[in-house]
């Protein structure tokens, strides 16, 4: 697990916090805060596990405008849950009010507007729709965006949510990656509760998973291809292609989960920039300039000055 990432205002000169806060937001994807109170103070803490982000964030009375989310990570959902305070909610047509114990679907691609007119605390889980199987057209089917959940589903996301942000130190890659498919596999349960409809999976959906777990495993191997995949799960690579359609294709599945493997391994342990090359090849590329480029192209800035960041941020 990637350690927390942590941020406050408190330290901050008043005048400066709300500069402070939006400058800092790149994490969630970015927002535009304008304070209703004379003092504006919030913190966040982030973590992110495998492929989902989660986060926490408390603050004092505000109008946000929340950016689209950006780059070609794929499509997420984001789920919201109101913890303390009540929350107007705009995006699209959309109009919602959101009180404690409340559950929100959000479309992090869409812009939103949320008003806080008093102090307010609430978690966000986000989730790539490639692991959640027609995810995205479940949320744009759904009239209205808050969701009508019981204790059940619902609860075990809650405390597992906030289990995982609150979670000491780093854990193991398997554990990593099995505390990620216990919490996407929560979101699909709190998707099916909440549409009432059933998300019984399909022979193209089973295999899709079955494709992706395979992949995840064999993430190390540079021979790793839609053909090996396709020998392993005992179909023809057609059925592989038609079982990612709709979602990013295999191969820049393939890719995407070799750069966040090679990610996660740099926030658990800052590499010289001499071993980069190392940790390229342990993850499947045979090229380093590939692996730079691709990295660069995914997250914004090149290996070494990723590790580079991450050394400052420690010291």
């Amino acid at each position: 697990m990637g350690q927390a990432f942590y941020a406050s205002t408190s330290a901050i000169d008043p005048a400066d916090r709300i500069n402070f806060w939006n400058a800092g937001s790149s994490r969630i994807g970015g927002v535009r805060a304008e304070a209703k109170s004379n003092v504006f103070d919030a913190e966040v803490t982030l973590r992110r596990i495998d492929s989902l982000t989660l986060y926490r964030l408390s603050s004092t009375p505000h109008r946000v405008e929340m950016n689209p989310l950006a780059g070609d990570g794929g499509r997420m959902l984001r789920l919201r849950y109101q913890q303390d305070g009540h929350s107007i909610v705009f995006q699209g047509q959309q109009k919602v009010e959101l009180h404690p114990g409340d559950w929100m679907m959000v479309d992090p691609h869409q812009s939103h507007l949320a008003i806080n007119e008093g102090d307010v605390s609430h978690l966000w889980l986000q989730v790539p729709c490639n692991d959640l199987p027609f995810a995205a057209s479940i949320a744009s089917r759904c009239e209205n965006p808050l969701l009508p959940l019981s204790q059940g589903a619902s609860g075990a996301l809650y405390e597992a949510i906030v289990h995982a942000i609150d979670a000491p130190g780093q854990l193991a890659c398997e554990e990593e990656v099995q505390l990620g498919r216990q919490l996407t596999d929560l979101f699909r349960r709190v998707l099916r509760q909440s549409t009432q409809a059933s998300l019984q999976l399909t022979s193209l959906e089973q295999t899709a998973r079955r494709a992706r777990n395979y992949i995840d495993r064999n993430l190390h191997d540079p021979e790793l291809s839609v053909d090996q995949v396709a020998r392993a799960l005992g179909c023809t690579p057609r059925y592989i292609h038609k079982a990612f359609q709709g979602s990013e294709s295999v191969c820049r599945y393939i890719w995407n989960r070799r750069l966040d493997l090679c990610r996660s391994k740099l926030e658990r342990q800052p590499l010289q920039p001499t071993t980069l090359t190392a940790l390229a090849f342990d993850c499947g590329f045979n090229s380093s300039s590939h692996f730079s480029r691709s990295f660069r192209e995914r997250f914004g800035t090149s290996p070494s000055s990723f590790v580079a960041a991450l050394q400052r941020g420690s010291s």
